[in-house]
């Protein structure tokens, strides 16, 4: 709050949590977190963030200067440096507008990883240019926490990731924002934040014709009957 609060910034910090037994989605998360922000206030900009990442430097403007921005380029976990040249996961920045010309991220990763480069994907889909503050001010320190090690995923489920990249990149214009379906469980304003918790209704949302579940067997080459 501090930081936030010396930029000058008219703010809220929105926790959305999911309140089911899917699997998680930090990308239909997201989603919901910005459907539900505006129905709050007619906010312009909005900052995607993982909740392991802290800011160090002040200079790292949350007030949508640019947009679409990678604003976690240079994290403490990898030394300092982009792990690849084109990631854009962790905290992404968008204005209101230019998020909607993306359709949002997609809904479709119950698994873990791809949805930040599936969303790079849907910006230059757009014609947009991603920015990204300079390495020597975008600093992040990432909490102490278990994670998942893409080293120790199976090969199946990194098989199972690159495949529903793909299937999220052919059908951008059919998942996301304006496929988004969840039920509303909790609106609870605290004095740092507003939690949101929502059941994302894996069993009920279809894409192209397919449940999420029948896309995953579909992906997996299971029969869907």
């Amino acid at each position: 709050h501090p930081f936030l609060k010396r930029q000058k910034l008219h703010y809220r910090i929105f926790l959305v949590e999911q309140d089911d037994q899917n699997g998680f989605n930090r990308g239909k998360l997201m989603n919901i977190g910005f459907r539900e922000a505006l129905r709050i206030f007619p906010y312009k900009c909005f900052v995607f963030h993982d909740v392991d990442l802290l800011p160090e430097d002040d200079r790292i403007n949350y007030g949508c200067k640019h947009s679409p921005m990678h604003l976690s380029a240079a994290v403490n976990k990898f030394n300092y440096e982009l792990p690849y040249t084109d990631i854009f996961g962790g905290v992404e920045m968008f204005t209101a507008d230019d998020f909607r010309k993306t359709n949002g991220f997609s809904n479709l990763f119950y698994t873990w990883g791809g949805e930040d480069d599936n969303l790079l994907d849907r910006v230059r889909k757009v014609s947009m240019k991603v920015y990204r503050p300079s390495l020597k001010i975008a600093r992040y320190t990432m909490l102490s926490h278990k994670a998942i090690v893409e080293a120790n995923r199976s090969v199946s489920e990194r098989r199972l990731t690159f495949k529903l990249m793909n299937v999220a990149k052919k059908y951008s214009h059919l998942d996301g924002l304006s496929s988004l379906k969840y039920q509303l469980k909790k609106v609870e304003v605290k004095e740092l934040f507003t939690l949101i918790k929502v059941d994302l209704l894996k069993k009920d949302e279809k894409y192209f014709g397919y449940t999420a579940n029948n896309i995953i067997k579909f992906i997996r080459g299971e029969s869907l009957h």
